[in-house]
């Protein structure tokens, strides 16, 4: 029995730190390719802003956008989690299929923004700034994800920027 429940948490402990996101590809039509059927067609539009999955649409607020709208020349990179288990720990929220949008700016000068969208909702649900080799309370980090505050206006914004087409 002993043996059993080693192997059980050996696999379940490697199967946690084996997880990456699946990268999804952004086509210059907008087009984005790599996730499953489940939510497609999906599509980005870089100069309105306006994310589609499925049969839900969200322009994304400003509340958002002025996260990265004054970056030089911004580019877009995108991947997505849509296969989480079920928390073995009671109490523990499970994570929501979920598609991550990163920011950058083409000089280099200013930090990347990771915008997190739920992929059965749409909703925003965490935005970071990504400051590199920086220092925290005496931990050093190579990448820190600053999480940064959605206020409850910002969370109404959102919710009325979604729509079904």
């Amino acid at each position: 029995m002993r043996t059993v429940l080693m192997l059980f948490l050996l696999f379940s402990t490697s199967s946690v730190f084996a997880h990456e996101d699946t990268p999804i590809k952004l086509k210059k039509d907008g087009t984005l390719v790599g996730l499953p059927e489940k939510y497609s067609p999906a599509s980005f539009s870089t100069s309105d802003f306006i994310l589609k999955i499925g049969n839900r649409k969200i322009s994304i607020p400003e509340c958002v956008t002025n996260f990265f709208t004054e970056m030089v020349d911004p580019t877009f990179s995108f991947s997505a989690s849509w296969y989480h288990s079920k928390p073995i720990l009671p109490d523990y929220k499970p994570f929501p299929d979920y598609m991550s949008m990163i920011i950058s700016s083409s000089d280099g000068n200013q930090s990347d923004v990771q915008v997190l969208f739920n992929l059965e909702t749409l909703e925003v649900f965490e935005i970071n700034i990504l400051r590199e080799n920086v220092t925290i309370d005496g931990t050093s980090y190579s990448l820190y994800y600053d999480e940064q505050e959605i206020s409850e206006h910002c969370k109404q914004e959102i919710l009325k920027s979604i729509s079904n087409e």
